[in-house]
């Protein structure tokens, strides 16, 4: 049984069906780029070398270049290890899951014990006003962590963990602002 529910930064809607193939090719684009990544270089440099290669593929990604360089560079699965960045997650899990669309969820019940969404408000999925939520988790409870991007743990990791922490001990979260 489940106690209680925290989401971060995810929609309760399905991705869009064959929508997979984008993100393998990114995800797979990046696992690439990481081979050749130039060492020893600050985040901006590698974020920038990121969209260069981008903006190689794309056609591929059918995406305009003001759309490939104004990307979340929150949402690369990266993180610097040593003097360059490393790829984070298991890509060739992820890939087959979305290419098989394994990740449609076709919701369709009603979680009726107590949600947290904790989500970014730099996030690009913009799912705070997601009217979706309350139809799924009538006793939703929100928190935006305003400067965030997609990955809040990342950005804001001490805060993160005192609003999970908070909610899962006293069931509300701190009401925080960040």
């Amino acid at each position: 049984m489940i106690e209680k529910l925290i989401i971060e930064d995810s929609t309760p809607r399905n991705f869009i069906s064959g929508g997979g193939k984008y993100m393998s090719l990114v995800m797979n684009m990046a696992y690439e780029v990481e081979k050749i990544m130039p060492t020893g270089v600050d985040r901006k440099t590698a974020n920038d070398f990121f969209v260069d290669m981008a903006l190689q593929f794309k056609s591929e990604l059918k995406l305009s270049e003001e759309t490939i360089r104004n990307y979340d560079p929150d949402l690369l699965p990266v993180k610097w290890k040593g003097d360059t960045y490393a790829i984070t997650i298991n890509i060739p899990a992820v890939a087959k899951a979305l290419l098989n669309d394994k990740l449609q969820q076709n919701l369709s019940g009603t979680y009726k014990g107590e949600v947290l969404l904790i989500y970014g408000g730099k996030s690009q999925f913009k799912v705070g006003s997601d009217p979706l939520f309350l139809k799924h988790f009538p006793k939703l409870k929100k928190i935006e962590f305003e400067d965030a991007g997609h990955f809040i743990h990342n950005s804001y990791p001490q805060q993160f963990i005192q609003e999970v922490v908070y909610f899962i001990n006293h069931g509300t979260p701190c009401q925080a602002k960040y």
